[in-house]
């Protein structure tokens, strides 16, 4: 992960891009050198670890350096600022996870989603593994070509996409309707669970409950697969609207 050692840069990233912070490391003896920064971190809702001196030699090479952050190797898209751009934007498209655990999946959704261009990834703060240097290799590029949004609670911000105008569907394997019947060209978010399903407050949230179809004898579908499926049906729909 990308570490910055610089004060201003550390404290732009705190007041301005919060998201982008991953944790605070400091020199337990000489936390007094950071407390503004530590304050900081705690207001944005940023984690900080008191560490030993030892610990930062091993990360930071430099002479003097008493504390770093640590950031995330791509940047995320501030949820309030995001929300700005969901009211200018003409029926976006738009997906949200309930937790992200596994790199492989999260890589190739976002190669997904790079290919299909969607108008934002939703992910929670705290059950979404973060983007590697794994998963950027395994998205192929990709995760430059998406808005990527990491919410504090998920269903909450859902709710705020909801008084925007714009529909939340739930996917589940157990959801009433099929997902080709239901219309994906309006202002959407699709949801989908983490590997285990959506979690019971998530899914209250959604409007309607919608489901891929498939066999009875083998119904699983991994995470990617279910999102390249849902999106792809969006942008079929969509295209058909423009004809």
């Amino acid at each position: 992960m990308p570490y910055l050692i610089d004060k201003d840069d550390i404290r732009r990233i705190l007041e301005q891009r919060p998201s982008s912070a991953r944790r605070l490391y400091v020199e337990k003896e000489k936390a007094y050198l950071a407390s503004k920064f530590i304050e900081l971190a705690k207001m944005k809702g940023v984690q900080f670890k008191l560490v030993p001196e030892a610990a930062i030699k091993a990360k930071i090479k430099s002479k003097g350096v008493h504390f770093f952050l640590e950031v995330e190797p791509c940047e995320y898209l501030e949820p309030e600022k995001f929300l700005e751009l969901i009211r200018n934007r003409e029926s976006p498209l738009i997906f949200a996870f309930d937790g992200i655990y596994d790199p492989q999946n999260f890589g190739n959704i976002l190669r997904s989603a790079g290919s299909f261009k969607v108008d934002g990834i939703i992910v929670p703060k705290d059950r979404s593994c973060p983007v590697t240097e794994r998963v950027i290799e395994i998205s192929k590029g990709g995760y430059k070509h998406v808005k990527l949004v990491r919410v504090t609670n998920l269903p909450r911000y859902l709710e705020t996409l909801k008084d925007l105008d714009v529909a939340v569907f739930g996917l589940d394997e157990d959801g009433e309707t099929a997902i080709y019947d239901v219309d994906l060209t309006k202002s959407s978010c699709l949801v989908l669970g983490r590997e285990d399903g959506l979690r019971s407050l998530t899914r209250k949230k959604c409007d309607k409950i919608i489901k891929i179809p498939t066999s009875r004898d083998f119904p699983s579908l991994n995470l990617a697969s279910c999102f390249a499926i849902a999106l792809y049906e969006a942008k079929r729909q969509r295209s058909l609207r423009s004809i």
